[in-house]
């Protein structure tokens, strides 16, 4: 019985240790996303540099008021660098009763291989023969 228990024990300590880091606290383990403050980009003008590390995010934020019909579109092309992996619409605070009031939209990437590549943002109406009201281009590295 003593020896079962022994094994046992044994056997549990051996599960245990392989077990994942349900905190991804492990930087070195490549693939998983790393428990870390998202780097960030707040308005940034056309053609700001941003950089990530691969496997890590970072966000972008810009300026948008769809009241007006105009969205953040973002331009095909980027991909292969880079992984989309959100974007969310949070409106400004504004008084009880006011309506149109602009906000901040928020594009969250990470960096899939090392390399370089462009984001394009185009703010504007829908369809496909809506002019853009702002353009803005960032050059994007991507490091090991």
């Amino acid at each position: 019985m003593k020896i079962l228990l022994a094994c046992l024990g044994a056997c549990a300590l051996l599960v245990s240790s392989c077990a994942v880091d349900p905190l991804n606290t492990d930087p070195e383990v490549k693939g998983l996303r790393v428990a870390s403050k998202l780097k960030s980009y707040a308005d940034p003008v056309s053609g700001t540099a941003l950089s990530v590390k691969q496997y890590r995010q970072f966000e972008l934020f810009l300026p948008e008021n769809p009241s007006t019909g105009y969205r953040w579109e973002l331009k095909p092309g980027w991909s292969g660098t880079l992984n989309y992996d959100e974007s969310t619409y949070v409106a400004d605070p504004a008084p009880d009763g006011l309506v149109g009031s602009g906000g901040t939209r928020r594009f969250v990437f990470s960096g899939a291989t090392a390399g370089k590549t462009n984001l394009t943002f185009r703010y504007k109406r829908p369809g496909p023969e809506a002019e853009p009201a702002d353009v803005r281009t960032f050059p994007v590295t991507v490091t090991e």
